[in-house]
Protein backbone atom coordinates (compact mmCIF):
# COMPACT_ATOMS: atom_id res chain seq x y z
CA UNK A 1 0.00 0.00 0.00
CA UNK A 2 1.18 3.59 -0.94
CA UNK A 3 0.22 5.36 2.20
CA UNK A 4 0.92 8.81 0.33
CA UNK A 5 -1.68 8.07 -1.97
CA UNK A 6 -4.25 6.28 0.04
CA UNK A 7 -3.94 9.37 2.22
CA UNK A 8 -4.43 11.68 -0.76
CA UNK A 9 -7.71 9.80 -1.38
CA UNK A 10 -9.38 10.98 2.10
CA UNK A 11 -9.98 14.41 1.12
CA UNK A 12 -9.07 16.34 -2.19
CA UNK A 13 -6.46 18.42 -2.48
CA UNK A 14 -4.63 17.01 1.32
CA UNK A 15 -0.90 17.78 1.30
CA UNK A 16 1.03 15.11 2.36
CA UNK A 17 4.67 13.80 2.81
CA UNK A 18 6.58 11.07 4.27
CA UNK A 19 9.10 11.38 6.08
CA UNK A 20 11.92 8.99 8.01
CA UNK A 21 9.84 8.27 11.48
CA UNK A 22 6.28 10.32 10.49
CA UNK A 23 3.84 10.67 8.52
CA UNK A 24 3.34 14.77 7.52
CA UNK A 25 -0.31 15.75 7.11
CA UNK A 26 -1.61 19.19 6.95
CA UNK A 27 -5.17 19.52 8.02
CA UNK A 28 -7.53 19.88 5.13
CA UNK A 29 -9.81 22.77 6.46
CA UNK A 30 -7.65 24.35 9.52
CA UNK A 31 -4.55 24.30 7.25
CA UNK A 32 -2.21 22.96 9.80
CA UNK A 33 0.92 20.04 9.87
CA UNK A 34 0.04 17.02 12.04
CA UNK A 35 2.57 14.17 12.73
CA UNK A 36 1.47 10.59 12.11
CA UNK A 37 4.15 7.96 13.72
CA UNK A 38 4.83 5.40 11.21
CA UNK A 39 2.84 2.25 12.86
CA UNK A 40 5.90 -0.09 12.59
CA UNK A 41 4.96 -0.23 8.79
CA UNK A 42 1.09 -1.21 9.24
CA UNK A 43 0.11 1.42 6.59
CA UNK A 44 -3.99 0.13 6.92
CA UNK A 45 -3.60 1.09 10.70
CA UNK A 46 -2.18 4.14 9.80
CA UNK A 47 -4.17 5.03 7.07
CA UNK A 48 -7.19 4.01 9.78
CA UNK A 49 -5.39 6.60 12.22
CA UNK A 50 -5.19 9.65 10.17
CA UNK A 51 -8.72 9.14 8.70
CA UNK A 52 -10.33 9.15 12.58
CA UNK A 53 -8.31 12.36 12.90
CA UNK A 54 -9.31 13.89 9.80
CA UNK A 55 -12.90 13.33 10.81
CA UNK A 56 -12.96 14.69 13.91
CA UNK A 57 -15.24 17.84 14.93
CA UNK A 58 -13.45 20.28 16.26
CA UNK A 59 -15.13 23.39 17.86
CA UNK A 60 -12.90 25.98 17.52
CA UNK A 61 -11.24 26.76 20.62
CA UNK A 62 -13.51 24.80 22.51
CA UNK A 63 -14.01 21.17 21.90
CA UNK A 64 -13.20 18.11 19.80
CA UNK A 65 -15.97 15.58 19.07
CA UNK A 66 -14.14 12.17 17.87
CA UNK A 67 -15.35 8.79 17.73
CA UNK A 68 -16.97 7.68 21.10
CA UNK A 69 -14.85 10.41 22.60
CA UNK A 70 -15.47 13.90 23.27
CA UNK A 71 -12.85 16.78 25.24
CA UNK A 72 -13.74 19.82 26.36
CA UNK A 73 -11.69 22.92 27.72
CA UNK A 74 -12.44 23.60 31.82
CA UNK A 75 -12.11 25.44 34.64
CA UNK A 76 -12.25 23.12 37.83
CA UNK A 77 -12.28 25.69 41.15
CA UNK A 78 -14.28 25.71 44.42
CA UNK A 79 -16.99 27.24 44.91
CA UNK A 80 -15.43 30.08 46.09
CA UNK A 81 -13.86 31.07 42.48
CA UNK A 82 -10.68 29.61 43.33
CA UNK A 83 -8.46 28.45 40.63
CA UNK A 84 -6.33 25.63 41.30
CA UNK A 85 -2.18 26.48 40.85
CA UNK A 86 -1.77 23.86 38.00
CA UNK A 87 -3.27 20.94 36.29
CA UNK A 88 -5.55 18.78 38.59
CA UNK A 89 -6.86 15.45 38.03
CA UNK A 90 -10.16 13.48 38.39
CA UNK A 91 -8.52 10.42 37.01
CA UNK A 92 -11.12 7.43 35.76
CA UNK A 93 -12.59 5.35 38.26
CA UNK A 94 -12.84 1.64 38.39
CA UNK A 95 -12.86 -0.08 35.03
CA UNK A 96 -14.41 1.73 32.21
CA UNK A 97 -15.05 -0.56 29.78
CA UNK A 98 -19.05 -0.67 28.97
CA UNK A 99 -19.12 2.03 31.34
CA UNK A 100 -19.95 6.08 30.39
CA UNK A 101 -16.98 7.54 32.43
CA UNK A 102 -15.53 11.08 32.25
CA UNK A 103 -11.91 12.14 33.76
CA UNK A 104 -10.50 15.57 34.59
CA UNK A 105 -6.84 16.58 33.21
CA UNK A 106 -4.19 17.28 30.96
CA UNK A 107 -5.15 18.15 27.39
CA UNK A 108 -4.63 15.83 24.94
CA UNK A 109 -1.84 15.78 22.83
CA UNK A 110 -4.26 15.95 19.42
CA UNK A 111 -6.73 18.40 20.98
CA UNK A 112 -3.71 20.54 22.30
CA UNK A 113 -2.78 20.14 18.38
CA UNK A 114 -5.74 21.83 17.32
CA UNK A 115 -5.78 24.59 19.91
CA UNK A 116 -2.27 25.14 19.44
CA UNK A 117 -2.45 25.74 15.55
CA UNK A 118 -6.13 27.80 15.56
CA UNK A 119 -6.40 29.88 18.60
CA UNK A 120 -4.57 32.85 18.38
CA UNK A 121 -3.76 34.23 21.87
CA UNK A 122 -0.54 35.19 22.55
CA UNK A 123 -0.29 33.69 26.41
CA UNK A 124 -2.42 30.60 25.41
CA UNK A 125 -0.25 27.50 27.01
CA UNK A 126 -1.80 23.90 26.92
CA UNK A 127 -0.29 23.67 30.70
CA UNK A 128 -2.83 26.32 32.28
CA UNK A 129 -5.86 24.48 30.88
CA UNK A 130 -7.18 21.64 31.45
CA UNK A 131 -9.57 19.02 29.70
CA UNK A 132 -12.66 17.52 30.71
CA UNK A 133 -12.82 14.07 28.77
CA UNK A 134 -16.20 11.65 28.31
CA UNK A 135 -15.75 8.19 27.34
CA UNK A 136 -17.97 5.50 25.27
CA UNK A 137 -21.17 7.58 25.41
CA UNK A 138 -21.90 6.69 21.91
CA UNK A 139 -21.47 2.90 22.39
CA UNK A 140 -23.25 2.84 26.10
CA UNK A 141 -26.16 4.97 25.00
CA UNK A 142 -26.77 3.22 21.63
CA UNK A 143 -26.00 6.22 19.80
CA UNK A 144 -26.03 6.50 16.48
CA UNK A 145 -28.04 10.05 14.95
CA UNK A 146 -25.55 12.75 15.07
CA UNK A 147 -27.69 15.27 16.15
CA UNK A 148 -28.94 12.78 19.39
CA UNK A 149 -25.04 12.23 20.20
CA UNK A 150 -24.08 15.97 20.39
CA UNK A 151 -27.53 16.77 22.27
CA UNK A 152 -26.36 13.54 24.86
CA UNK A 153 -22.90 15.09 25.35
CA UNK A 154 -24.95 18.41 26.40
CA UNK A 155 -27.15 16.71 28.76
CA UNK A 156 -24.04 14.73 30.27
CA UNK A 157 -22.31 17.54 30.77
CA UNK A 158 -24.99 19.82 32.65
CA UNK A 159 -25.11 16.37 35.05
CA UNK A 160 -21.37 16.48 35.00
CA UNK A 161 -21.58 19.65 36.24
CA UNK A 162 -24.43 19.69 38.76
CA UNK A 163 -23.19 16.17 40.27
CA UNK A 164 -19.32 17.53 41.17
CA UNK A 165 -20.79 21.17 42.32
CA UNK A 166 -23.40 19.74 44.90
CA UNK A 167 -21.57 16.97 46.03
CA UNK A 168 -17.50 18.53 46.16
CA UNK A 169 -18.49 22.73 45.98
CA UNK A 170 -16.35 22.55 42.75
CA UNK A 171 -17.36 24.44 39.97
CA UNK A 172 -17.01 23.48 36.37
CA UNK A 173 -17.21 25.85 33.68
CA UNK A 174 -16.10 26.06 30.19
CA UNK A 175 -13.69 27.47 28.79
CA UNK A 176 -14.17 29.23 25.18
CA UNK A 177 -11.31 30.41 23.19
CA UNK A 178 -13.51 30.75 20.00
CA UNK A 179 -14.61 34.01 21.49
CA UNK A 180 -12.39 37.31 21.42
CA UNK A 181 -12.74 37.67 25.18
CA UNK A 182 -9.34 37.73 27.53
CA UNK A 183 -8.88 34.48 29.38
CA UNK A 184 -6.30 35.79 32.15
CA UNK A 185 -6.02 33.08 35.05
CA UNK A 186 -5.49 33.99 38.44
CA UNK A 187 -3.45 31.31 40.45
CA UNK A 188 -4.52 30.17 43.93
CA UNK A 189 -4.99 26.92 45.86
CA UNK A 190 -5.43 23.26 44.51
CA UNK A 191 -8.76 21.80 45.38
CA UNK A 192 -8.68 18.20 47.17
CA UNK A 193 -10.31 15.75 44.89
CA UNK A 194 -10.13 12.44 47.00
CA UNK A 195 -13.50 12.34 47.44
CA UNK A 196 -14.32 11.92 44.25
CA UNK A 197 -15.43 8.27 43.49
CA UNK A 198 -17.02 7.93 40.91
CA UNK A 199 -16.83 9.42 37.19
CA UNK A 200 -19.17 7.07 35.81
CA UNK A 201 -22.05 9.29 33.66
CA UNK A 202 -25.94 8.35 33.55
CA UNK A 203 -28.38 10.57 31.94
CA UNK A 204 -31.26 11.02 31.87
CA UNK A 205 -31.22 10.95 35.83
CA UNK A 206 -31.93 14.56 36.47
CA UNK A 207 -34.12 17.11 34.55
CA UNK A 208 -31.96 19.05 31.86
CA UNK A 209 -34.13 22.31 32.06
CA UNK A 210 -33.57 22.64 35.82
CA UNK A 211 -30.26 21.51 36.02
CA UNK A 212 -29.33 23.85 33.28
CA UNK A 213 -30.63 26.64 35.69
CA UNK A 214 -28.89 25.32 38.32
CA UNK A 215 -25.63 25.56 36.77
CA UNK A 216 -26.28 29.21 35.35
CA UNK A 217 -26.82 29.92 38.70
CA UNK A 218 -23.83 28.32 40.11
CA UNK A 219 -21.42 29.74 37.56
CA UNK A 220 -22.37 33.89 38.96
CA UNK A 221 -20.68 35.60 41.51
CA UNK A 222 -22.95 35.89 44.59
CA UNK A 223 -25.77 39.01 44.38
CA UNK A 224 -29.42 38.80 44.49
CA UNK A 225 -29.67 38.11 40.58
CA UNK A 226 -27.63 34.55 41.80
CA UNK A 227 -30.77 33.65 44.30
CA UNK A 228 -33.02 34.58 41.58
CA UNK A 229 -31.09 32.57 39.25
CA UNK A 230 -31.26 29.68 41.62
CA UNK A 231 -35.13 30.14 42.46
CA UNK A 232 -35.79 29.70 38.81
CA UNK A 233 -35.29 25.87 38.73
CA UNK A 234 -38.40 26.21 41.14
CA UNK A 235 -40.39 29.00 38.67
CA UNK A 236 -39.76 26.19 35.79
CA UNK A 237 -41.96 23.93 37.26
CA UNK A 238 -44.42 26.26 38.71
CA UNK A 239 -47.75 26.07 35.98
CA UNK A 240 -46.45 22.08 35.66
CA UNK A 241 -47.52 21.53 39.51
CA UNK A 242 -50.29 23.70 39.27
CA UNK A 243 -51.58 21.96 36.26
CA UNK A 244 -51.30 18.35 37.88
CA UNK A 245 -52.68 19.58 41.05
CA UNK A 246 -55.85 20.44 39.43
CA UNK A 247 -55.80 17.30 37.26
CA UNK A 248 -56.01 15.46 40.72
CA UNK A 249 -58.51 17.30 42.17
CA UNK A 250 -61.33 17.09 38.69
CA UNK A 251 -60.25 13.61 38.34
CA UNK A 252 -61.23 13.23 41.80
CA UNK A 253 -64.43 14.69 41.45
CA UNK A 254 -65.34 12.94 38.37
CA UNK A 255 -64.61 9.62 40.19
CA UNK A 256 -67.28 10.63 43.32
CA UNK A 257 -70.68 9.02 42.93
CA UNK A 258 -71.72 12.63 44.09
CA UNK A 259 -71.03 13.45 40.50
CA UNK A 260 -73.02 13.32 37.08
CA UNK A 261 -71.60 13.73 33.98
CA UNK A 262 -75.21 14.16 32.51
CA UNK A 263 -76.02 17.21 34.69
CA UNK A 264 -75.12 20.66 33.83
CA UNK A 265 -74.96 22.00 37.22
CA UNK A 266 -71.96 19.43 38.16
CA UNK A 267 -70.09 19.98 35.35
CA UNK A 268 -70.19 23.91 35.55
CA UNK A 269 -69.40 23.33 39.15
CA UNK A 270 -66.05 21.82 37.86
CA UNK A 271 -65.56 24.97 35.72
CA UNK A 272 -65.95 27.14 38.27
CA UNK A 273 -63.78 25.56 40.81
CA UNK A 274 -60.77 25.32 37.69
CA UNK A 275 -61.55 29.08 37.51
CA UNK A 276 -61.34 29.61 41.02
CA UNK A 277 -57.86 28.15 41.25
CA UNK A 278 -56.70 29.63 38.29
CA UNK A 279 -57.50 33.29 39.93
CA UNK A 280 -56.27 31.83 43.39
CA UNK A 281 -52.78 30.61 42.36
CA UNK A 282 -50.18 32.92 42.87
CA UNK A 283 -46.72 32.37 42.28
CA UNK A 284 -46.57 32.49 46.12
CA UNK A 285 -48.97 29.69 46.41
CA UNK A 286 -47.06 27.85 43.19
CA UNK A 287 -44.01 28.05 45.31
CA UNK A 288 -45.50 25.76 48.05
CA UNK A 289 -47.22 23.77 45.68
CA UNK A 290 -43.48 22.25 43.97
CA UNK A 291 -41.80 22.15 47.61
CA UNK A 292 -45.09 19.57 48.95
CA UNK A 293 -44.63 17.84 45.45
CA UNK A 294 -40.78 17.58 44.85
CA UNK A 295 -39.04 18.88 48.31
CA UNK A 296 -40.55 16.28 50.89
CA UNK A 297 -41.88 13.56 48.98
CA UNK A 298 -42.47 10.60 50.06
CA UNK A 299 -39.48 9.97 52.98
CA UNK A 300 -41.27 9.81 56.26
CA UNK A 301 -40.37 11.84 59.31
CA UNK A 302 -37.08 10.60 60.05
CA UNK A 303 -35.67 10.49 56.70
CA UNK A 304 -36.64 13.72 55.67
CA UNK A 305 -35.34 15.19 58.79
CA UNK A 306 -32.33 13.76 58.41
CA UNK A 307 -31.70 14.50 54.49
CA UNK A 308 -32.74 18.11 55.00
CA UNK A 309 -30.58 18.57 58.20
CA UNK A 310 -28.19 21.03 56.57
CA UNK A 311 -31.48 22.83 55.26
CA UNK A 312 -33.12 23.65 58.65
CA UNK A 313 -29.63 24.22 60.50
CA UNK A 314 -29.17 26.87 58.33
CA UNK A 315 -32.84 28.70 58.91
CA UNK A 316 -32.27 28.14 62.65
CA UNK A 317 -28.89 30.17 62.17
CA UNK A 318 -30.82 32.79 60.19
CA UNK A 319 -33.22 32.98 63.09
CA UNK A 320 -36.29 31.83 60.97
CA UNK A 321 -37.14 29.36 62.90
CA UNK A 322 -36.27 27.57 66.49
CA UNK A 323 -35.82 23.95 65.68
CA UNK A 324 -36.77 21.56 62.79
CA UNK A 325 -39.92 20.41 63.95
CA UNK A 326 -41.85 23.15 62.35
CA UNK A 327 -40.70 22.09 59.07
CA UNK A 328 -43.09 19.27 58.69
CA UNK A 329 -45.17 22.03 57.75
CA UNK A 330 -43.74 23.69 54.57
CA UNK A 331 -45.58 27.23 54.41
CA UNK A 332 -42.64 28.83 56.60
CA UNK A 333 -40.09 27.73 54.00
CA UNK A 334 -42.02 28.85 51.26
CA UNK A 335 -42.77 31.77 52.77
CA UNK A 336 -38.76 32.82 53.58
CA UNK A 337 -37.80 31.94 49.78
CA UNK A 338 -40.72 33.74 48.63
CA UNK A 339 -40.07 37.01 50.05
CA UNK A 340 -36.75 37.19 50.07
CA UNK A 341 -37.47 36.45 46.06
CA UNK A 342 -39.65 39.71 46.21
CA UNK A 343 -36.99 41.65 47.62
CA UNK A 344 -34.89 40.81 44.95
CA UNK A 345 -37.24 41.63 42.13
CA UNK A 346 -39.59 44.64 43.73
CA UNK A 347 -38.09 48.08 42.79
CA UNK A 348 -40.36 51.57 42.59
CA UNK A 349 -39.89 55.05 43.87
CA UNK A 350 -41.57 53.98 47.55
CA UNK A 351 -39.14 51.20 48.03
CA UNK A 352 -35.76 52.91 46.75
CA UNK A 353 -32.79 50.25 46.31
CA UNK A 354 -30.60 52.12 49.03
CA UNK A 355 -33.60 50.97 51.83
CA UNK A 356 -33.00 47.29 50.68
CA UNK A 357 -32.44 44.38 52.85
CA UNK A 358 -30.78 42.92 50.09
CA UNK A 359 -28.43 44.77 49.46
CA UNK A 360 -27.47 46.08 53.14
CA UNK A 361 -28.33 42.10 54.90
CA UNK A 362 -25.31 40.35 55.92
CA UNK A 363 -27.13 37.17 55.31
CA UNK A 364 -27.20 37.06 51.64
CA UNK A 365 -25.00 34.59 51.02
CA UNK A 366 -26.95 32.46 53.58
CA UNK A 367 -30.07 32.98 51.62
CA UNK A 368 -28.30 32.28 47.85
CA UNK A 369 -27.21 28.86 49.82
CA UNK A 370 -30.71 28.53 51.25
CA UNK A 371 -32.39 28.27 47.81
CA UNK A 372 -28.82 26.32 45.98
CA UNK A 373 -29.88 23.96 48.91
CA UNK A 374 -33.32 24.02 47.84
CA UNK A 375 -33.08 23.76 44.27
CA UNK A 376 -30.71 20.75 44.73
CA UNK A 377 -34.17 18.92 46.53
CA UNK A 378 -36.22 19.94 44.24
CA UNK A 379 -33.82 18.62 41.28
CA UNK A 380 -33.03 15.22 43.42
CA UNK A 381 -36.48 14.68 43.87
CA UNK A 382 -37.92 15.30 40.22
CA UNK A 383 -39.04 12.43 38.59
CA UNK A 384 -37.68 12.41 34.83
CA UNK A 385 -40.61 10.72 32.43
Amino acid sequence: MDIVQEVKKLHKGIVVELQDEFLLVEHPKYKFDIEFDLEDGDNQALLKIVKETLECEYEFGKSLLDKDYFEIIVNLTYGKNLFPEENIDIPLVGEIEDKCVYEIGEISQLFEQFLKNTVRYDHFEAEYYYSLKIHHLESVFELTDKDDIKQAYKNALNTITFDIHRKYDLKLKIVDFGNAEEHDIDFYEEPQLERIEDTTVTLNIYDNDLISYYNRASDMTDSEFKYLAYFQVLECIFDEVYREETIQDVRGILKSSNFSNRSNEDITSIIEIVERYKQDKNDRSKTGLVLDKYFKGDLRKEAYNLVNKDIFDLLIRMKHIKDASVMNDLNKLATVIYDFRNECTHSNRSYPINNSTVLSNANLPDYILLIQKVAERIILNYKVT
